[in-house]
């Protein structure tokens, strides 16, 4: 990458799917001025487009674990760094259903082929630290967390490539 010089925007892109990496982006077909300088951003406070609900960060293993080896006086200061009035002051926070990208392994709440009657269904292996971990943050935090839990991918039997990981769809009959 070159000197970016002062008072100019530049964009990056790297990118997996295109082969792309570092290249620059030519923005010239968005920007109504070449100078940076006279460039206004002007907000209009009568016109809402997006309600902002909150500001958060992820609960995932990997942060669990390492929060789990913490003693008490360590885990309070890092549950007020983040949901502190003194601190970054969040008041969301999303994990994970299943594993995810931050998670030790790869695991799911029901691991059984066909089991789609969730007869095996556990959540005991989040039970030990992910879990523990959010309840800290909710019990410590000076304003109420929201909690958003979204799966990363459905068991690698429910899926085509037969893997929780590089791609696959769900099956038709599910």
């Amino acid at each position: 990458m070159a000197n970016i010089p002062e008072n100019t925007i530049s964009v990056y892109i790297t990118s997996k799917d295109t082969g792309q990496k570092v290249e620059k982006v030519d923005l010239s077909h968005l920007l109504t001025t070449k100078n940076i300088e006279s460039s206004t951003i002007k907000l209009n406070k009568n016109e809402t487009r997006q309600e902002i609900l909150g500001f958060g960060g992820a609960f995932t293993e990997a942060a669990a674990s390492v929060y789990h080896k913490l003693d008490t006086e360590k885990k309070e200061e890092i549950i007020q760094a983040y949901f502190g009035a003194n601190g970054n002051g969040y008041t969301m926070g999303r994990t994970h259903i299943n594993s995810c990208d931050f998670s030790l392994v790869n695991y799911t709440y029901c691991d059984i082929p066909g089991d789609i009657e969730l007869k095996d269904f556990s959540i005991s292996r989040d039970r030990k630290m992910l879990i523990p971990f959010i309840k800290d943050a909710i019990e410590q935090a000076k304003t109420p967390i929201q909690i958003m839990a979204s799966p990363w991918s459905p068991p690698a039997w429910m899926k085509t490539n037969g893997q929780m990981n590089h791609g696959g769809k769900l099956k038709e009959e599910f």
